[in-house]
């Protein structure tokens, strides 16, 4: 019996001593004691490496985006809009330098509701109380170099035209630096 308890306490004595050794050597181990390129990813415990533990040079490989990926499936067709605005202005022209409308490029705006004296740029338009009066417009030279301005007055009196004018339009010829009889459109819309 002396003998078995002898032969236990020694086999204690050595796990004990392993033991020891086995955690006093794992303490021991650093970077320097393992050589380059050993150790790989089943070798490190999952979740044990942060993102601040990484290099600068990581972190900015991790920050560049990927390719995109494939498209996703076509959406369902939604429902159908309802009914939109008119998308014409109330009236709108081209009128030729010398103050003749274009064919088929009017509406509302007839030929007798503009004078035009020759080589002067003014185009002067008289609209019937009746039929609405243009309160806002845009108008604009058709060719290279020409600019238009448009002045609404509602109750007429514009300088340069008939006094139940309401609308003048001066076409520039910025090549002559002057008013001049030029080509023009206007968009008009009413009160």
């Amino acid at each position: 019996m002396q003998r078995l308890f002898g032969k236990a306490l020694a086999a204690v004595l050595v796990v004990g001593l392993v033991a020891v050794a086995s955690a006093g050597a794992a303490s021991l181990i650093t970077g320097a004691d393992v050589q380059n390129g050993t150790l790989t990813g089943k070798d490190i415990k999952q979740g044990s490496v942060r993102f601040s533990d990484l290099s600068d040079k990581a972190k900015g490989k991790l920050a560049v985006p990927g390719p995109a990926g494939p498209a996703g499936p076509t959406g369902q067709q939604g429902p159908a809009g309802g009914p939109g605005e008119s998308g014409s202005a109330d009236r709108f022209a081209e009128l030729q330098a010398d103050g003749t409308l274009s064919d088929d490029v009017h509406k509302n705006v007839a030929q007798d509701q503009v004078s035009h004296d020759a080589d002067t740029g003014i185009y002067c338009f008289t609209f019937p109380e009746d039929g609405g009066t243009p309160l806002a417009g845009a108008a604009n030279g058709v060719i290279g170099d020409v600019f238009a301005t448009l002045q609404i007055e509602e109750q007429g009196g514009i300088t340069g035209c008939p006094a139940d004018a309401t609308l003048r339009v001066v076409t520039y010829d910025l090549s002559e630096g002057a008013p001049a009889d030029r080509v023009f459109r206007i968009l008009l819309e009413d009160g």
